[in-house]
C-alpha cells in the first residue's frame, strides 16, 4: 500500500469520481465550461447596460433644459460676466493703486480668457474643474 486513500491522485490529491467514466467526466466538464461561458456573457451583458445608463444620465444632468436659445443665452452669460468682473476688477485697482490704465488691461485681458475657458466648458469642449478621464462631447477618443 502506498499511503494514500483509495481513489486519489498521486500528483495533485484530487480525487476521481467513483464510478465515473472518462467520458462522463468529460462531458460534465464541458457542461460546466458552457455554463460559466454564459453566466460570463450575460455579466458582461449587465456591465455594458449599466454603464451606458450611467453615461446617458450624465449627459442628461450636463444638459438638462439646454435646448436652443437657452443654451446660447447661457453660453453669452458666461462670456460676458467674465469679461465685466475682469473690467471691474481693473478699475477698481487701477482707483485704489492709482495705475491707469495697467489694472483695467491686464485683469480685463483675464476676464476675457476667464469667459472663453466658461464657454468651452459649458459646450463641453473642455473639462470641468475636478474632473477626471474627461473626454470631449464630439470628436474621437482620446488615449
Amino acid at each position: 500500500m502506498s499511503g494514500r486513500p483509495a481513489g486519489q491522485d498521486p500528483a495533485d490529491g484530487s480525487s476521481e469520481p467513483q464510478g465515473g467514466t472518462p467520458e462522463v467526466v468529460a462531458s460534465q466538464a464541458e457542461v460546466s465550461d458552457a455554463v460559466l461561458a454564459e453566466r460570463l456573457r450575460q455579466l458582461s451583458q449587465r456591465i455594458d447596460a449599466e454603464k451606458s445608463v450611467k453615461q446617458s444620465q450624465t449627459v442628461a444632468a450636463r444638459e438638462r433644459d439646454m435646448t436652443g436659445f437657452g443654451k446660447a443665452m447661457r453660453l453669452s452669460a458666461d462670456f460676458i460676466a467674465g469679461v465685466v468682473v475682469g473690467g471691474g476688477l481693473g478699475w477698481a485697482v487701477d482707483k485704489w493703486l492709482g495705475t491707469m490704465p495697467w489694472g483695467m488691461i491686464v485683469l480685463l485681458l483675464l476676464g476675457f480668457c476667464a469667459g472663453v475657458l466658461n464657454v468651452m466648458r459649458t459646450a463641453g469642449l473642455a473639462p470641468q474643474p475636478g474632473e477626471t478621464g474627461w473626454q470631449p462631447k464630439d470628436g474621437p477618443p482620446r488615449s
